[in-house]
């Protein structure tokens, strides 16, 4: 058995005790390993173990010690939130105090990113017009989605950060 990172380790006891779906979203983010290090702290804290994978182990065993660890995660899930937003925090910090190149960016982001997706959107579709054989057109057609892919995030990226996740993005409570 290769050794478990820490986010696997995580999800995993996560996936034990029942909040696998919600703590997985949090361990999503780029703060995903100092979440995953607590999650693993609180498993450890509660079973005694002195490793990750002793603690997985003895979840594995006691179930009621895996539900004791499931209502400590609930518990601390504020902390775990925080932990996982702590860098988006940050950013906005950040930008309140040196908004003029952050907002210059953004005004090109939004104003220019629009028109360039609807020329390459045209240029896709020229593509398979124009050339009769398939396999450069794939290749271009390839090319064309990953920029397009990352001109549509740059424009979602800046609205979720000027305005805020959508419910769906924001990670607040576990299910069930």
């Amino acid at each position: 058995m290769e050794p478990l990172t820490i986010i696997k380790a995580a999800s995993l006891i996560a996936d034990i005790t029942g909040v696998g779906e919600w703590i997985g979203k949090l361990l999503g983010g780029d703060k995903g390993e100092t979440v995953a290090r607590e999650v693993i702290n609180q498993a450890q804290v509660l079973t005694g173990a002195s490793s990750m994978d002793e603690a997985i182990a003895v979840l594995n065993a006691d179930k009621a010690k895996a539900r004791a660890l499931r209502e400590r995660l609930i518990e601390h899930r504020e902390t775990l939130i925080r932990l996982a937003n702590e860098d988006r925090q940050n950013a906005r910090a950040l930008y309140e105090k040196k908004n003029a190149t952050a907002d210059k960016v953004a005004d090109r982001i939004m104003k220019w990113n629009l028109p360039l997706i609807a020329l390459l959107v045209s240029g896709y579709v020229l593509i398979f017009i124009y050339v009769p054989e398939r396999d450069p057109a794939v290749l271009a057609s390839s090319a064309l989605t990953l920029v397009l892919k990352g001109l549509l995030d740059e424009r979602t990226t800046l609205i979720q950060f000027f305005f805020g996740a959508s419910s769906k993005d924001e990670v607040n409570e576990p299910g069930g």
